[in-house]
């Protein structure tokens, strides 16, 4: 289990925009272009479904813009990916600190120009441990990966929040409700599909950081309760 605090996320009202945005992994460039291109107002509120770091080039430039739009003034709702999850893990243990590298770890530490998460800035190691797990706005619910469906676990099962791979829900916790979330790359095609027919289940991440795999390499944002697709082609790898 992580060492980290939870922070239990805080319940709004859907009454502006709402951008949800899939896995950025260090892609810096198609992030700063996706902004541009959907362009959300202070008011609204920008969810991020985790996955900032890792394999892609710039995950520290990727923070860095997280925490300038926060200090702007922008609504950042900022989730935990399983990235980020091992990373605060990879101090406890060579094990964890294997893991991570075999998962893309290396490329955040190069970025980073450290050698260990104890190298790590205080203002970043303090961003990864402020990550929330999951998010509800509404009739929306913004997860990483996804949820357990025991009523007793829904909410408390962090491992699956960071892990889950489900693609339909049949507890009645979530009757009514709509799960977005990333974790598992899908091709445009696979979003489209689920934004138009509003399905129970919206995965919205389309694989930017997988660039030269077919059908993928899309960094994507659904603004919310329009039902509407951003999607940029990654311009971090040539």
């Amino acid at each position: 289990m992580p060492s980290y605090k939870y922070f239990a996320p805080k319940f709004i009202r859907v009454e502006s925009k709402v951008f949800a945005i899939g896995d950025i992994h260090g892609c810096y460039k198609t992030f700063e272009k996706l902004l541009d291109t959907a362009a959300p107002a202070r008011n609204d509120t920008i969810v991020l479904l985790g996955d900032y770091i890792d394999r892609g080039p710039s995950p520290q430039k990727v923070i860095d813009l997280i925490l300038e739009l926060k200090s702007g003034g922008y609504k950042l709702v900022t989730l935990m990916g399983n990235h980020e999850s091992m990373l605060l893990e990879s101090r406890q243990n060579i094990h964890a600190f294997t893991n991570w590298m075999y998962n893309g770890g290396e490329a955040t530490l190069r970025d980073f120009g450290i050698g260990s998460v104890a190298e790590m800035g205080t203002v970043y190691l303090n961003f990864f441990r402020g990550l929330r797990f999951y998010y509800e706005a509404g009739r929306y619910l913004f997860v990483h990966a996804g949820f357990n469906e025991k009523p007793a676990e829904t909410f408390n099962d962090v491992h699956s929040m960071l892990w889950a791979r489900k693609e339909c829900y049949a507890s009645a916790s979530f009757e009514n409700k709509t799960i977005v979330h990333g974790h598992s790359p899908v091709d445009c095609l696979l979003l489209e599909n689920a934004v138009r027919d509003k399905q129970q289940v919206i995965n919205v991440d389309t694989g930017c950081v997988y660039a030269h795999r077919k059908g993928l390499g899309y960094l994507s944002a659904v603004e919310f309760p329009a039902y509407k697709i951003f999607s940029c082609k990654n311009i971090d790898i040539e």
